[in-house]
């Protein structure tokens, strides 16, 4: 075998025996030594494997002591070391997770006959992991939300949604969840939720926490086989089966009367709650097949707060709402956008796996999952509606099958992935609704009704090749990705009045999106091709170097040409960015085990991470080529119709420039052993993203209309209809056939820094800890990146201010301070008792003082981008103090993000309680949570320093500059709507093993 050449020995990999753990995606491995106490190795020691109290496997050490364990499934081992006239000793609580090799030294002391039972000790090498791993009570507790992505909620590097919404992130590395990457036994597996709400949190219910063995946040990003990402990295291996067959079933309850909070049920609805589930699993043939099912149903009902906080006074504010509403001739389903609803969410997941080994390393592994849900009233992402009378239909489909095979020199891997996913979301049959002055919305949601659906196939070749101190890996994916996207941004219509006195009249503003034909699927190619080095140069020191190619084959025909605008502007519209070129990606790493013992370990690594183009981007420009229009109308519009105001065409276009975006990232960290499975770890992290897409508006008027007393250029007629100011529809455009024309250029950037510090102690009974913090800042030039009208994306200035870049400054997506920790205590026995407590506190997120959603203060047709000028208007400057705002201008403007919401805390606690009953090695545990208790208010806050005074007019100055009539807003920075958990009490039974 070894004289054969090499690509003859890579060819066989497929079909011989190996040990493929140590660079596995999927599985891992462990590995060691058995030495005397002078150090001297110990030959021919027995070392046997266990878990879960069984012996797995049995080896002898070599002439220099040496044992190994690979491939081994991710999870928690225990190894016993035996030699004649030695003390036996069992190492316990070992952590074995995919790619890496667990190192376990193991010393031995002489002691002749007899012996009546081993030494025990825990691993003390959970300090060299590079990741933030989350299993055993951790995976499973505070399980609020059932989807294994969510356990990030525990953890402080994580920014995850705060309103309610799931997922796993809301933010992560400084850029959008769509940046992040969810992989599970070494397949990326869908986020899909809604692509045209940016904000959305990246969710994934399929894959619950029961059917999932360990989770990993990825700091360490040097594998060059990982789909890197410029976000955060989730990987998950599946639970699997083997040993004796088990079965674990759940069922909890919650509802409305238990304990439930008046501010987070104000209608004192009736709701209740039911969950319940079981998984099981065994042994196909003795150890080397297992199976594992899971199945789970849920129906949640959460009752929801007022839609809106806001008192009117001398009367109900909701009252005088419909009186006006009816007076424009609103339909009587506004009724029920203006009262607190329930949200539901009610579904079936489960999912299957198999494992067979074939001979001494071989394996195959399949697994396939199914997920079908429907949500009524569901968070509207940023929007400020409620969102009653929406809906949203889901169903998700994965499956994987992985084939390894190796030999002790070389190894191959084989891993294909098929995923499809569905989105149907339903919008209110009503046009969403805002009201400046009294800071109020209602109505549907103008952005969420749509249709999505994404359909995955990728094919992943792994190479192994170990020769000596080095560990070689290369191989490439295929994939093919098929979506369809079919939104509009105002698809709903979005109408604006400037009070409630203007809603009674029916003078206001209006806008609807409509298209003349469904969106397209589109089918992009994927292509990777990697290549990496391991190399153990010392026995302390492993340095890796590797190197990663991306390329994506956009469809060049998806965008149909616009003769009128290329006639008109003498621009295209349909270049497609080119993918040529691709991506390279180089990386290195090292990690030093200072001692050699693995108490004390120094990791770090950097490398350039290819992106992926914007898909949601992609197909909002295929749709946008002509076959979208926008209607707007102002004055008189009463309520609107689907007919209201004169139309125009709207595009979206990229650049000659347009590129897939880049991270430069690295990440330096050092684990201290302080005790037996005991670890800190302090590390700090970068990472600089650039040729992300900024918007321009092509369409816009060449110079400005208008200058404003501020300083600031208007750049249309500007109408004012009570506290409402907007531009004359059509007088802000360069060719009046056209509307708004987004021009996409990879012109955008993201400085993300942190430093972060976690204490972790993990034991299966008595007190266990895992806590963190992190301290982060966000600094890019992308403005609105949470809106979901692409038009709330556009600068408010051209170019500079005073020779100052406005949009450079605080990222919209910059949470300086993160906390989380958790701490429980657990007893031993057949009836223990375990209590745990969680608490998380995070900065609140920045935002910019300016006006109330709908005022367009300069024209570009965008309501919500417009920054204040403090000294403008008596008393802005003192409101912007008390709120604790940057006192920064740029120009005269309030800098970018330069106030901040109030910080946010939620605290759960858990308790449970074993029975007297259960036998079999099984038990039935009672548990009662309790979910955010003492959680902050939190929600859409009033960001207008100023009101446009109903009173006064737009008028011209003596130097001919437009006058705004503005007053102070008394209520700047106060809660417009409260969003949030609710607080929820849960009780239930469950068997653990």
């Amino acid at each position: 075998m070894r004289q054969l050449p090499l690509i003859m020995r890579l060819s066989l990999a497929l079909f011989i025996p190996a040990a493929v753990g140590a660079q596995s995606l999927t599985d891992g491995g462990l590995s060691g030594t058995v030495t005397d106490l002078d150090g001297i190795p110990i030959a021919q020691a027995a070392v046997t494997l266990e878990r879960g109290g069984l012996a797995y496997r049995v080896v002898t050490t070599d002439a220099a002591g040496r044992f190994r364990f690979d491939p081994l499934g991710t999870g928690r081992y225990a190894v016993l070391a035996e030699q004649v006239g030695f003390q036996p000793v069992r190492v316990g609580s070992i952590v074995v997770l995919a790619g890496r090799v667990a190192g376990v030294p193991i010393r031995l002391e002489r002691r002749p006959p007899p012996i009546s039972a081993p030494t025990e000790v825990l691993w003390s090498g959970g300090g060299s992991t590079g990741s933030r791993l989350v299993e055993g009570f951790e995976l499973g507790g505070f399980d609020r939300a059932r989807p294994a992505t969510d356990v990030t909620r525990g953890i402080a590097e994580a920014e995850t949604p705060r309103d309610g919404r799931p997922g796993m992130v809301g933010a992560a590395g400084g850029l959008l969840p769509s940046a992040s990457r969810l992989m599970v036994d070494g397949v990326e597996e869908l986020l899909l939720r809604h692509p045209g709400l940016p904000g959305e949190g990246a969710a994934a219910p399929l894959f619950a926490r029961d059917g999932i063995q360990t989770v990993e946040w990825i700091r360490d990003q040097r594998d060059a086989e990982l789909r890197g990402t410029p976000g955060a990295l989730l990987t998950m291996q599946s639970a699997r089966g083997g040993g004796a067959t088990f079965v674990r079933p759940w069922a909890s309850y919650a509802g409305s009367a238990l304990g439930g909070a008046a501010a987070d049920n104000p209608a004192d609805s009736s709701t209740s709650s039911l969950q319940a589930g079981i998984a099981l699993g065994g042994a196909l043939k003795a150890d080397t097949a297992g199976w594992f099912l899971r199945l789970d149903y849920q129906r949640l009902a959460l009752p929801t707060a007022d839609p809106f906080t806001v008192a009117q006074d001398g009367g109900d504010i909701t009252a005088g709402i419909l009186d006006a509403a009816t007076a424009a001739g609103a339909p009587a389903t506004v009724a029920a956008t203006l009262a607190p609803t329930v949200r539901t969410w009610e579904g079936v997941t489960g999912a299957g796996r198999i494992d067979w080994r074939f001979g001494a390393a071989s394996q195959i592994t399949a697994r396939l999952g199914v997920a079908s849900w429907a949500e009524d009233a569901p968070v509207p992402g940023d929007a400020p509606q409620l969102g009653a009378g929406t809906r949203l239909e889901a169903s998700d489909v994965s499956a994987m099958v992985a084939f390894a095979t190796a030999s002790r020199q070389l190894g191959s891997e084989t891993r294909l992935g098929v995923r499809s996913g569905t989105r149907e979301w339903l919008g209110a049959d009503l046009p969403a609704v805002r009201l400046a002055n009294e800071g109020i919305a209602f109505g549907g949601v103008a952005t969420l009704a749509g249709d999505f659906s994404e359909r995955v196939l990728d094919l992943t070749q792994t190479f192994l090749y170990s020769s000596g101190r080095h560990q070689l890996k290369f191989g490439g994916t295929l994939g093919r990705r098929a979506i369809n996207y079919d939104w509009l941004p105002n698809g709903g219509g979005q109408a604006d009045y400037g009070s409630l006195a203007g809603l009674a009249t029916g003078t206001g503003a209006f806008v609807r999106t409509t298209a003349s034909d469904a969106a397209a699927d589109l089918t992009i190619a994927e292509a990777a091709a990697f290549a990496q080095d391991a190399i153990q140069v010392t026995p302390e020191i492993e340095l890796t170097l590797g190197v990663r190619y991306e390329t994506q084959a956009l469809p060049d025909d998806a965008i149909r040409r616009n003769d009128a605008w290329g006639l008109v502007s003498g621009v295209r519209n349909d270049l497609v960015p080119t993918t040529t070129k691709g991506a390279i990606g180089p990386r290195a790493g090292f990690t030093w085990d200072v001692g050699g013992t693995g108490r004390t370990v120094l990791r770090g690594w950097a490398g350039i991470v290819p992106g992926r183009f914007d898909l949601a981007t992609f197909a909002e420009a295929a749709r946008a080529d002509g076959a979208v229009t926008v209607r707007r109308a102002t004055g008189t519009i009463g309520w609107p119709g689907a007919t209201t105001g004169t139309a125009r065409t709207a595009l979206t276009l990229f650049g000659p420039e347009a590129r897939q975006p880049r991270s430069y990232a690295g990440n330096i960290a050092l684990s201290q052993v302080l005790a037996p499975a005991t670890t800190v770890t302090v590390g700090m992290a970068f990472r600089h993203t650039d040729y992300l897409l900024r918007r321009t508006d092509l369409n816009r008027i060449g110079a400005p209309a208008a200058t404003g007393a501020d300083g600031r250029d208007i750049w249309g007629a500007l109408e004012q209809y009570g506290g409402l100011i907007v531009a004359a529809p059509g007088s802000n455009r360069r060719f009046d056939e056209f509307d708004v024309v987004h021009g996409l250029s990879s012109t955008g950037f993201s400085d993300y820094q942190e430093v972060h510090a976690t204490l972790e102690r993990r034991i299966a009974t008595g007190l266990s800890l895992h806590g963190g913090y992190t301290w982060s800042r966000t600094e890019d030039n992308m403005i609105g990146q949470r809106r979901a009208d692409p038009v709330d994306r556009l600068s408010p200035f051209d170019g500079a201010v005073d020779g100052i870049a406005w949009d450079e400054g605080v990222s919209d997506l910059d949470v300086p301070h993160r906390v989380a920790m958790t701490a429980r205590y657990e007893t031993a026995g057949t009836t223990p008792i375990r209590v745990a407590a969680r608490w998380r506190w995070r900065s609140g997120l920045p935002y910019t003082p300016g006006y109330r959603g709908g005022v367009d203060a300069n024209g570009d047709g965008s309501g919500e981008n417009d920054p204040v000028a403090p000294a403008q208007v008596t008393g802005v400057a003192g409101l912007l103090a008390d709120a604790g705002c940057d006192a920064a201008l740029v120009g005269g403007f309030a800098a970018r993000n330069s106030c901040r919401e109030e910080a946010v805390q939620a605290i759960d606690l858990h308790a449970a309680i074993g029975l007297p009953f259960g036998g079999g090695g099984r038990r039935v545990m009672l548990t009662l949570d309790a979910f955010n208790l003492g959680a902050t208010s939190t929600g859409i806050v009033d960001r207008a320093a100023v009101l446009i005074d109903p009173a006064g007019s737009v008028s011209t100055n003596g130097a001919g500059q437009l006058v705004l009539p503005l007053v102070a807003n008394p209520n700047f920075g106060q809660l417009l709507a409260r969003r949030g958990d609710p607080r929820l009490l849960r009780i239930g039974l469950r068997v653990e093993n």
